[in-house]
């Protein structure tokens, strides 16, 4: 038991070190990254939201697809990436 405590002592730090770099990897992201909940409410998305769909994260975090997005939505996304 002790042994254990020990060994989750020193695996603390490495975790606080990997969460760091997975947020920074996940908001310095060239492609949207959005995290949903079983609802489909959007309760993560990445700066890339801004570039591409012109929504603030603020935004976005609390809506759903179907809230959030407009018919017209693909076509737009499409004529973006045109040329690439």
């Amino acid at each position: 038991m002790v042994a254990q405590l020990h060994e989750d002592d020193r695996a603390a730090p490495r975790l606080d070190g990997s969460d760091a770099r997975l947020r920074a990897l996940t908001e310095h992201a060239l492609e949207i990254i959005t995290v949903q909940n079983a609802d489909g409410t959007f309760t993560y998305a990445n700066e890339a939201v801004v570039r591409y769909l012109g929504y603030s994260v603020s935004e976005l975090v609390g809506t759903t697809p179907r809230s959030s997005f407009t018919p017209t939505m693909p076509t737009r996304c499409e004529n973006d990436f045109v040329g690439c």
